[in-house]
């Protein structure tokens, strides 16, 4: 992906020593090319990444008589875009985009299908309008203050700028620290900095005091209600929708093909239809190589990979585990709290290191294609009809039948309703563990914890952000290895037909994921086909031969190392931390809790960190 980042200072010159640090942190995300523009109060960049073999790598920054832009983007309907515009089929995917948006206005981004993000300066008007595609595959950052705004594909190009508020985002810390539900569509660890909203469009304007802000929804999820006249049809439109979002992106992409492979429906899904599209690919699965530890008996998501492995004719890698990776080590790294961040980099490295430049993930099929339903959600979703066949459905061949349906209509209602309503809190978090009395208080005066909508309202889920929580991190790690991640299922047709058909299409009653098992149930190996719910258990059950309480005591006091008790005094309560110890004859619960613990402290540390070392480390580097 193309690394785009760019400022504007209301009052002031751009300096060059504040663009060299937006420069510096954005060029792992392209190598084919680079151009910086500065003006007055302006400057942007791009550093460019090009695939094609059909059109040429345009230049890094897009310039006509009306408008300056940096755009990272990779079309996938660019046949359908051509012809409106009367461009050559040679023209590149960056000035393709800004052509679209003079001729159609940033609604027209409605209608490109692609992941990109862009910004673009209008020479007229001294105005920036940054842009994100439908699903917020690119990510976009920004930094606003009444001076000055910067944007940067990678958000430590604004933590480096020297002289900015790295102030911590107060709200999204207490949810985190307290257990709460701390999805954010925009927001960031930092109050200051945020990300464009996906699907949208907003314009910064330069005033007498501060910037004008308008933000402008070009998209919207779910605008008409899908409905088909059998199972048959949803199920043929879903697999043709998949299969095209797979292919256009296996298209848009020459040579090896990096995919993950977990063993779960979407992965494995994504990795036979490579196969079935004539491409070669290197997959990756982050379990234990079934050679340095054996299958399980019983479940073991490995059999399940071997199986798609040998039906396709493909080579799966385990993963190997790496000793040198440790808390120091990280620490050393400039990076983000971000989740599933090691295993993510050992998958993009390995397939860099076979010579791919794009890695597939089943990203996003869990809020999409193969949502989970369950049935209360019919209820929710007003399938009343649905809902009542699927109550009488689970009471086949019981005797009171029509009793025993009321029954387990009752239960929805009495136990799975307030457990779905009420707000997320996890199970093992206490806000009073470890943050400052005085800090709770003012936080939680007027504070309204979110309910967690994954499990029944994926369309609400999407809207609080809940893609972030991998795009984000699959994007910044994925750019570390000079590879890019590819999420068919995300792909705004795929994702907007999955929200807008009736709920009843993910459970018949018998078949959770019922569409998505039955569109694809042809591909599927018969382990695949059996399996219900997808975890690792071949991950899970192997324990090394560790002392639990004496690793937990060292890890701790590592953590602590870093930690400025100067820079927490206010939200932290270190006596507490100090204090806090896994007893010698600890519970399961306790073990829990304490890896929890460990979790909070490591974030705390990486957000303290992250502006000092980003900021030295583009110091040290030209």
């Amino acid at each position: 992906m193309s690394g785009i980042f760019g400022l504007y200072k209301r009052n002031g010159d751009a300096a060059s020593t504040e663009l060299h640090a937006l420069e510096i942190w954005n060029r792992s995300y392209g190598l084919d090319g680079s151009d910086t523009v500065l003006s007055e109060h302006m400057g942007a960049g791009c550093h460019i990444e090009h695939f094609s073999e059909f059109f040429p790598a345009g230049k890094p920054v897009v310039q006509t008589k009306a408008h300056i832009a940096v755009v990272d983007a990779l079309l996938y309907n660019r046949e359908e875009l051509i012809p409106e515009v009367g461009a050559d089929d040679q023209i590149s995917d960056e000035a393709l985009l800004l052509k679209w948006i003079e001729l159609k206005g940033y609604p027209g981004l409605a209608a490109v299908n692609g992941d990109f993000a862009g910004a673009v300066y209008s020479k007229e008007q001294g105005t920036w309008t940054l842009f994100r595609d439908h699903s917020g595959v690119r990510p976009l950052y920004y930094y606003l203050d009444e001076t000055i705004l910067a944007f940067s594909t990678d958000i430590r190009g604004l933590t480096a700028i020297p002289g900015l508020d790295m102030s911590i985002n107060e709200l999204k810390f207490f949810e985190r620290m307290a257990g709460y539900n701390d999805l954010s569509l925009c927001g960031t660890e930092y109050t200051r900095i945020r990300c464009i909203r996906p699907a949208s469009w907003t314009v910064f304007t330069p005033g007498e005091a501060d910037f004008g802000v308008q933000e402008q929804v070009y998209f919207s999820w779910r605008q008409k209600k899908i409905r088909m006249g059998s199972d048959e049809e949803y199920q043929r439109e879903l697999r043709r929708l998949v299969t095209d979002a797979v292919k256009r992106r296996c298209d848009a992409v020459p040579g090896l093909i990096g995919c993950e492979l977990s063993g779960g429906l979407d992965s494995s899904i994504i990795a036979i239809l490579i196969s079935r599209l004539g491409r070669e690919g290197r997959f990756f699965s982050w379990s234990h190589s079934p050679e340095k530890v054996p299958l399980l008996d019983g479940r073991d998501e490995r059999k399940i990979i071997l199986d798609i492995c040998e039906q396709e004719g493909i080579r799966c890698h385990f993963d190997e585990r790496d000793e040198s990776h440790t808390i120091d080590s990280v620490m050393a790294e400039v990076t983000v709290p971000s989740m599933n961040s090691y295993v993510l980099t050992k998958g993009c490295r390995y397939v860099a290191s076979e010579g791919c430049r794009v890695m597939f993930t089943g990203h996003g099929g869990d809020e999409g294609v193969s949502h989970r339903c369950n049935f209360y959600e019919l209820w929710l979703h007003h399938e009343y009809f649905a809902f009542f066949r699927n109550m009488y459905r689970q009471t086949e061949g019981l005797k009171l039948r029509l009793l025993r349906t009321a029954k387990n209509a009752y239960r929805q209602f009495a136990f799975v309703h307030p457990h779905f309503m009420e707000p997320f809190h996890k199970a093992y978090s206490n806000p009073e563990r470890f943050l400052k009395q005085s800090f709770i208080r003012r936080m939680q005066e007027g504070f309204q914890p979110k309910v967690l909508h994954f499990a029944f309202r994926p369309y609400e889920y999407i809207l609080q952000g809940g893609h972030r929580v991998r795009l984000d991190n699959i994007a910044m790690q994925g750019a570390g290895a000079g590879v890019r991640y590819m999420a068919p299922f995300i792909d705004y047709r795929v994702l907007d037909f999955a929200l807008s058909i009736p709920r009843a299409q993910f459970h018949n009653g018998y078949t959770n994921r019922y569409i998505f098992r039955h569109a694809f149930r042809d591909l599927m190996p018969q382990s695949l086909w059996d399996m219900h719910y997808k975890d690792t258990p071949s991950m899970d059950s192997y324990n090394p031969d560790l002392d639990l309480r004496r690793d937990f005591l060292e890890r701790k006091a590592t953590l602590l190392k870093y930690m400025d008790r100067d820079y927490w005094k206010d939200y932290l309560d270190f006596e507490a931390i100090d204090a806090f110890e896994l007893p010698e004859n600890y519970t399961r619960a306790q073990y829990i809790n304490a890896c929890y613990m460990l979790s909070d402290l490591s974030g705390c540390c990486l957000i303290q960190r992250l502006p000092e070392k980003s900021r030295e480390w583009s110091e040290n580097h030209e």
